[in-house]
């Protein structure tokens, strides 16, 4: 059987996120949501004080990160992530760290 990837993209609050939930339940398949792992990276460089405008320090600590959660939670629903998670999300390291991530999750989950 043919592997199935199916890529949902558009503006914040544009219904994403549920109909690509419809999807994935109506037809059985798995569902991977990018953006936590950008808000996910966001809390990880927030905890750690990290300034978000030092391209180096950012280099530096996201090569320390070794894994990544795909959970869902409030912690990571707040302005103040989500306001992180777009202000880093414009690197294009850090886009390939996300990309690379999803692409290690497909490979062992399809």
């Amino acid at each position: 059987m043919k592997k199935i990837i199916i890529t949902i993209d558009g503006p914040a609050a544009s219904g994403k996120q549920k109909i690509a939930k419809y999807i994935s339940k109506k037809w059985g398949l798995n569902h991977l949501d990018s953006g936590i792992l950008y808000r996910r990276l966001a809390l990880i460089f927030f905890k750690k004080k990290i300034n978000v405008k030092n391209i180096n320090e950012l280099k530096k600590n996201i090569k320390e990160v070794s894994v990544i959660s795909f959970r869902n939670s409030k912690k990571i629903r707040t302005q103040d992530i989500s306001r992180l998670a777009s202000k880093i999300a414009i690197h294009n390291f850090v886009r390939s760290f996300v990309n690379k991530v999803q692409h290690d999750y497909v490979k062992k989950n399809i």
